[in-house]
């Protein structure tokens, strides 16, 4: 038996009061949804456009760097600098390269590598710009699984393949 508080009987109507909180939840929610209706195609129309302005970046694990000779001294040294150079590309971060964990892993970048090949061509002389002269390229490959899992262990971010086509930058002094 209840008894009475200040002379009155407490009641409490369970189901009544679950009841009222659900209709005015019901309530709250249609004047949200009719708030927002005059914006709605605002924001389709965002999506839209956005995808419009995105273009996918292909060969994001991929670097192609001039090397002197073929010998695998130089090829080391620039899978190692073409290490550096695609973590940038794949992560966004430019200072990513300056981070002791990459400096540490660039020594091992040979482990990421999946494909290597030499291709020459045709540049630019620097004395000469209307002369061609004969370079060589090392192209390689990175696999990308295990690139995506260094960036991850290390808390960096993994920019994906789809990107703006225009990014602007601002800066105020």
């Amino acid at each position: 038996m209840v008894s009475p508080i200040f002379g009155f009987i407490p009641r409490i109507d369970v189901v009544h009061f679950e009841q009222r909180i659900f209709e005015v939840h019901q309530g709250f929610m249609k004047a949200t949804i009719r708030s927002l209706m005059p914006i709605l195609p605002l924001f389709a129309l965002l999506l839209v456009v956005n995808k419009a302005y995105c273009v996918e970046v292909k060969n994001l694990y991929e670097i192609a760097l001039q090397v002197e000779d073929r010998t695998s001294k130089a090829r080391k040294r620039a899978i190692q600098e073409g290490f550096g150079k695609m973590l940038v590309k794949v992560s966004g971060a430019s200072s990513l390269i300056s981070e002791p964990h990459v400096i540490a892993e660039q020594a091992k970048a040979e482990r990421y590598v999946v494909q290597y090949g030499y291709e020459s061509r045709q540049i630019p002389s620097l004395d000469d710009l209307d002369k061609k002269v004969d370079a060589v390229f090392l192209k390689v490959k990175f696999d990308p699984l295990a690139i995506n899992q260094f960036l991850r262990r290390n808390g960096n971010p993994i920019w994906a393949s789809n990107r703006p086509k225009l990014v602007v930058w601002a800066a105020h002094n």
